[in-house]
């Protein structure tokens, strides 16, 4: 994504710049959660009928993440408890 085949380097900015504020879970960007910190991250994620993906990216550190599950709920929790670990663990 980040080299501009998939989505434009154009879209890509405006995508990722802020364009509300979710208080202590960061902002949103377009289609995008805007993690916190001097070198934000960035996420999305949804889920349909138990299956759930999350979709996640750190530039600073080049690192990029799919999360794909099909427990629904349960593993939801599951699914929140890894993103965060990462996070924590880079910052």
């Amino acid at each position: 994504m980040k080299e501009g085949q998939i989505i434009s380097q154009k879209s890509l900015i405006s995508m990722t710049k802020v364009h509300s504020d979710a208080g202590n879970d960061g902002t949103f960007g377009l289609g995008w959660i805007i993690g916190w910190g001097d070198e934000p991250f960035y996420s999305h994620g949804g889920s349909q009928d138990g299956y759930q993906a999350e979709l996640f990216f750190y530039p600073k550190h080049d690192l990029e993440i799919v999360i794909l599950t099909n427990g629904g709920d349960e593993t939801y929790e599951l699914q929140s408890k890894v993103m965060r670990a990462i996070i924590t663990h880079y910052n």
